[in-house]
């Protein structure tokens, strides 16, 4: 045990005196400073823009006059954990807006996207294009893991190569207990700028004024750099096998690299392009073949109506008139277009639900095979290291594909059910869809109306507001996952650990 402390010491002495460790240490503070402030600037533009959005939204809801215009908007705040691990924080939309005539779906999901402007894009910095997706997780792995390598694998190949190996073994030192000393050693050393990166990055984001961290916020960025520390480790025991068996420190550290390349770049890309090669999905094209069908339906079940139960388009028989799938009218009419209305509606809203409810059957049987892909993807990348760590962060900054994506729309589908209820416990689609005038006060002919319908309170822009004080109310709590991939973490470094003593054992002194 004397001699383990004594080797122990001697490597991270040695490390830390090194200009190898002084680079690593300067490259990441560099990067992680010059990133981690690129990604507060754009948490905050992201931040502006999620109050300019409830500002606009809230504006919009409080000037419902029927309940055809009526809608509850949802926008997912900005997570600041985002800047830790991004995953699809961005890559969807950040609203959902729910009524009567709007699918629960993010605004940016590719087949309702009316235009190429996107929530959150990031023309307000040109260095967001650069370092959108260079997060602290990829800070990590990219960075550190090859600053890791540079460290690690001339370990025990450079001791080898300068003859001071076979020095080491004249005292009653075992070969086992040698291996694990070097790579305590390393990974102490290596782990004094892991720490760095995340209170450093930690102190950035909780300091801003503009950014209100939650109770556990700093328990999930523990847990992140305990994952970051495994995945370290991993390339650390990586490195000291390959120097196990080579020769000299230049061949160690050239096959390190060649690892390290096909573990984090050639290896994932590679695997991503086979499957979706292999495993056909659904074009987008036939999703939005299958929308116009659904909407042609709809349209002829419109036609066939009109053609059915016309009205005198020749009379000007409302103050206001304008509207989506239905002609709708604010302010006064004649009871016999009220009754047409009224007729319209029952006639095509279960239309309209029965053609959005196979609208989103197809949207998930499409989602579905997306899912099931990359389901594959993630089974196949299982033993890779920097798959874990991407899975250890977005689980626990709430940015992967089930809590960002998923499970928010989950929860939208059934709020939008509890909105339907409300509008119809309102009678919201009965007059008051149209009009805030009762059938019992309509009148044959708008002559017959008194002079109060037609004052100013009835027109467009003063007509009295609809009482949604009592409307529901979304509420979203961000679900805390344990990512389980800490314990494929640290299987991997167990198995590393054995691995790497067998054949250190039985390797060659000189």
């Amino acid at each position: 045990m004397r001699h383990f402390k004594t080797i122990l010491t001697h490597e991270f002495q040695n490390q830390i005196k090194s200009f190898k460790f002084t680079l690593v240490l300067a490259i990441t503070l560099m990067v992680t400073v010059f990133c981690v402030y690129i990604q507060v600037q754009d948490f905050a533009d992201r931040k502006e823009q999620y109050n300019q959005q409830i500002e606009r939204k809230q504006d919009m809801l409080q000037r419902a006059r029927v309940f055809s215009e009526f809608g509850i908007p949802i926008v997912i705040k900005p997570n600041p954990l985002s800047i830790f691990a991004k995953g699809y924080e961005e890559k969807l939309g950040n609203e959902i807006t729910i009524s009567w005539r709007n699918l629960p779906e993010f605004s940016r999901f590719d087949f309702m996207r009316k235009s190429k402007d996107t929530v959150g894009s990031n023309e307000k910095n040109p260095y967001l294009n650069i370092f959108t997706e260079f997060d602290v997780t990829r800070i990590v792995i990219i960075i550190l893991s090859i600053l890791t390598v540079f460290v690690a694998a001339p370990a025990i190949s450079g001791e080898r190569e300068n003859k001071t190996l076979q020095l080491l073994y004249t005292n009653p030192v075992g070969r086992v207990e040698f291996f694990l000393a070097k790579y305590l050693g390393n990974l102490i050393t290596l782990s004094i700028p892991l720490v760095f990166v995340f209170v450093s990055a930690a102190a950035m984001v909780a300091l801003q004024p503009f950014i209100q961290v939650e109770p556990d916020f700093f328990l999930r960025v523990l847990l992140m750099m305990i994952g970051c520390l495994l995945f370290i480790s991993v390339f650390t025991l990586l490195a000291l096998i390959i120097s196990t068996a080579t020769s000299s420190s230049s061949r160690s550290l050239t096959y390190g690299l060649l690892v390290w390349m096909l573990l984090v770049f050639v290896y994932p890309n590679a695997l991503q392009y086979t499957v979706e090669k292999n495993m056909e999905i659904p074009s987008l094209s036939r999703l939005e073949k299958k929308k116009s069908e659904l909407y042609d339906a709809f349209a002829q079940a419109k036609d066939k109506f009109y053609q059915n139960h016309p009205l005198n388009k020749d009379r000007s028989y409302t103050i206001h008139k304008g509207g989506q799938f239905f002609t709708t009218f604010i302010g006064v009419t004649q009871k016999y277009v009220f009754k047409h209305k009224r007729k319209e509606l029952k006639a095509l809203l279960p239309e309209l639900f029965e053609m959005q409810n196979k609208l989103m059957r197809a949207v998930d049987r499409y989602r579905s095979k997306l899912t099931q892909r990359q389901k594959l993807v993630d089974q196949l990348s299982l033993p890779l290291p920097n798959h874990l760590l991407e899975q250890t962060g977005t689980k626990l900054a709430n940015t992967n594909r089930y809590a960002r994506d998923i499970d928010i729309r989950n929860q939208a589908r059934r709020f939008r059910g509890q909105v339907l209820d409300y509008i119809r416990s309102k009678d919201g689609f009965g007059y008051k869809f149209f009009t805030q005038t009762e059938p019992i006060h309509m009148t044959n002919d708008m002559e017959d109306y008194p002079d109060k319908y037609f004052q100013l309170s009835y027109y467009r822009k003063d007509y009295p507001r609809l009482d949604l004080q009592d409307r529901p109310k979304f509420t979203y709590k961000e679900p805390f996952q344990f990512p389980v991939e800490i314990f494929f973490l640290i299987g991997l470094n167990l198995l590393l650990i054995v691995l790497g003593s067998h054949l250190f054992s039985g390797s060659k002194v000189i």
